[in-house]
Parts: C-alpha cells; sequence; structure tokens
C-alpha cells in the first residue's frame, strides 16, 4: 500500500503564517500506530486531544492549521466544525 506524502513543508510554512509556530511543537511521524486512516495528526492540549486522519491535502493541512490556531487563541481544543471536521477519528 503506498501512503500519501506527509507534506512537511506546508505544516511549517502555515506554522509560520499563522504566528503560532512559536506556541506549538509539530512532530512528524509516518505512522502513530493508526496508519489505516493515513497522515494522523493530533492535538494534545490541557483540555483533551483531538484527532485527525487523512491529512493528504495541501487544503487538509490549512484547514488543520486554522484549526489549531483556533484551538490556542482558546486555550484549549476547539470543537471542530467546517471542512477539518471531516477529518476527525472517532473511536470506541
Amino acid at each position: 500500500m503506498i501512503r500519501p506524502r506527509i507534506l512537511v513543508g506546508d505544516y511549517k510554512a502555515g506554522l509560520k503564517a499563522r504566528a503560532i509556530d512559536k506556541n506549538i511543537e509539530l512532530s512528524i511521524e509516518g505512522c502513530l500506530g493508526l496508519c489505516s486512516p493515513s497522515n494522523v495528526a493530533v492535538l494534545s492540549m490541557r483540555g483533551g486531544n483531538q484527532w485527525f486522519g487523512r491529512i493528504n491535502s495541501r487544503m487538509d493541512v490549512a484547514n488543520l492549521l486554522d484549526y489549531v490556531a483556533e484551538s490556542v487563541d482558546e486555550g484549549r481544543p476547539a470543537a471542530p466544525s467546517g471542512d477539518i471536521a471531516r477529518n476527525v477519528l472517532r473511536f470506541r
């Protein structure tokens, strides 16, 4: 199975453009143990974690970083809405 590449440059540029690159730590890994949804991201903050999968396109990265910026502003994970909501991973 060929996995979509991780858009590392888009993440780094997006964090800097949103002026949140100093507020969060970004770790890029090929797999977090949840490889089937590919390109998984987790935002861990005081107040909880929010998991996302299939962050495979530049638009997905932009939507995720908009969500991260909103969460940083709120000081806790925001309720995912809009386009990023389709990437939320739910565990049972």
